[in-house]
């Protein structure tokens, strides 16, 4: 068995002897095939750093140029109150009005009642002079007192087309101007467009509660379908606001329905009281 083991060994010898002159170059050889690898690996960091970086510095330039977040408030809830009925009425302060509820400058007198009627056309109803300022003191826009005087004028001279037309124009430059719309209102009684002239006259009121003919123009409708409890109502309005509205009624031929009611009389009985 010896020879064997020593032809073995003696063969093993002669095998790595082979190889050994070729040391020097599989061993190097060996050794570089690694690098490949790490320079693929090198080189795909240095990209995913060169992605990497930018991005990032996008992100950061978008993110310092949003603007800064608006911070709504908690919205304030709006409750719906009821519909606007019509106020009662309080009397005006003494010398503060004229009969008409209008200014009266110092050393003037105001015109009677039936000088300040319209034509025999508008109902008799009553059409005032010119104010000069609307509701709460407020100055009446020039274009819209100018056409307010033209107006007047055209229905006291019964061209009631021409006056209704320049009513409303004087109604989209002041809005609130309740001489207009009360003598619109009467325009629109004569016309017999009986809605509309309740509307005009109860947006009058609304606006200046203290106003007494838009009051007394509905007393005036009412009483022309015989209406009576309704008359009476703004006619007791009426008289509060005014003490002379009992002398207008009496020489009104649409207030005669409701002279003759008992409830008038009592009414009557109880202003002498």
């Amino acid at each position: 068995m010896s020879y064997i083991n020593d032809a073995l060994r003696k063969a093993q010898r002669e095998r790595d002897g082979r190889y050994e002159r070729f040391g020097d170059i599989i061993a190097p050889c060996l050794e570089r095939s690694g690098q490949p690898r790490k320079r693929r690996l090198a080189i795909g960091a240095a990209i995913t750093l060169l992605v990497l970086i930018p991005a990032g510095l996008l992100l950061t330039v978008y993110v310092l140029h949003q603007p800064p977040p608006v911070k709504k408030g908690i919205p304030v809830a709006v409750v719906a109150g009821p519909p606007a009925a019509l106020p009662s009425a309080t009397p005006q302060a003494e010398g503060a009005t004229a009969m008409m509820g209008e200014a009266v400058p110092a050393g003037k007198v105001p015109a009677g009642r039936q000088a300040e009627k319209a034509a025999v056309q508008t109902g008799g109803k009553p059409v005032p002079s010119v104010a000069a300022a609307s509701p709460g003191g407020t100055p009446v826009p020039r274009e819209a007192e100018v056409r307010y005087k033209e107006a007047l004028s055209a229905q006291r001279r019964g061209d009631f087309k021409g006056a209704e037309a320049l009513y409303q124009r004087v109604l989209v430059l002041d809005p609130g101007h309740v001489r207009a719309m009360n003598n619109l209102g009467v325009i629109c009684m004569g016309q017999k467009k009986r809605e509309r002239a309740i509307d005009l006259f109860s947006k009058a009121i609304v606006l200046k509660k203290d106003y007494v003919d838009p009051y007394y123009n509905l007393a005036c409708l009412y009483a022309q379908t015989n209406e009576i409890d309704e008359s009476l109502w703004y006619l007791k309005v009426a008289m509060t606001i005014n003490g002379d509205v009992k002398n207008w009624v009496e020489k009104d031929a649409d207030m005669k329905n409701v002279l003759a009611s008992p409830a008038f009389k009592t009414i009557m009985e109880g202003q002498k009281n």
